[in-house]
C-alpha cells in the first residue's frame, strides 16, 4: 500500500440523526446535550477500511493506522483549524460551529466512549457546539 502525507483542514459532521456517513459505512454519533446544542460522535476510525473514488471513477480503499490519525490530529490542532466544520464534504465552511473536545480512543488509558465500543484503538471522537440554527434545525430535523 502507498503511504501519502494525511492531513485535515476541516471536520466533516453529516446533518443526519445519529450517524456520520464515510461513504458505505455509517457512523454513529448521538445528541449530548439538546438544551446546549452539542452532539459527540466518531471523527474517523482506526485500521477500518473506507471506500473512496477518485474524480476519474477509480475506486479504492484507504486505511488509516493509529499513528497516522494520531499524526493528522495532531498537525490539525497546530495549524488551528479546530473551528473548521464542512457539514457535506463540499469545502463550504460552516459558521457557529466549535470543536469543543477532540480525543483519541485507548481503552489500556481508559478512554472508551459509551455506545462506540466497537471501534479500534485510536479512532478520533470529538464533541461540537452548534450554535448554528440552520446546522441545527437540519440535525434535529434528521
Amino acid at each position: 500500500m502507498k503511504k501519502r502525507e494525511c492531513t485535515a483542514s476541516a471536520l466533516l459532521m453529516r446533518q443526519r440523526p445519529n450517524l456520520i456517513l464515510l461513504r458505505f459505512r455509517k457512523i454513529k454519533y448521538s445528541v449530548q446535550d439538546e438544551e446546549q446544542r452539542r452532539i459527540f460522535g466518531l471523527i474517523m476510525p482506526a485500521d477500518m477500511p473506507i471506500y473512496r473514488r477518485t474524480a476519474e471513477g477509480a475506486e479504492y480503499y484507504i486505511v488509516y493506522s493509529r499513528q497516522t490519525l494520531a499524526d493528522m490530529m495532531e498537525k490539525y490542532f497546530k495549524q488551528g483549524f479546530q473551528n473548521q466544520v464542512d457539514t457535506n464534504h463540499n469545502f463550504q465552511l460552516e459558521d457557529n460551529i466549535t470543536l469543543t473536545q477532540m480525543f483519541v480512543k485507548d481503552v489500556e488509558k481508559g478512554v472508551n466512549p459509551k455506545g462506540f465500543e466497537e471501534y479500534a484503538d485510536g479512532s478520533i471522537f470529538a464533541e461540537f457546539h452548534i450554535m448554528n440554527d440552520e446546522v441545527w434545525n437540519a440535525i434535529k430535523d434528521g
